[in-house]
């Protein structure tokens, strides 16, 4: 139930951001105008949030307001094309 919660707080930070179905053990967040903002990794119940987001300051104030724990992450390009 951990997983299930965990995605609800994300939800409750970012309303308007949409959630991936499970890809490869993982599910993508993505903001309003589809930029990726990171990843849920099932395995390890954390959130990566992509130190490329364009918005990652205002970001990391919602994750900490709401005491959701992440971790920040530089995505290669073959991650990001290949999940």
């Amino acid at each position: 139930m951990l997983k299930l919660s965990f995605i609800i707080d994300l939800h409750n930070c970012f309303p308007n951001a949409r959630v991936s179905c499970p890809t490869m053990n993982a599910s993508y967040l993505f903001d309003d105008q589809q930029n990726m903002m990171g990843h849920f990794a099932y395995d390890t119940a954390m959130f990566h949030l992509s130190k490329d987001y364009e918005f990652l300051n205002e970001a990391k104030h919602v994750l900490n307001k709401h005491e959701v724990a992440y971790a920040e992450k530089k995505y290669s390009d073959v991650e990001l094309l290949y999940g």
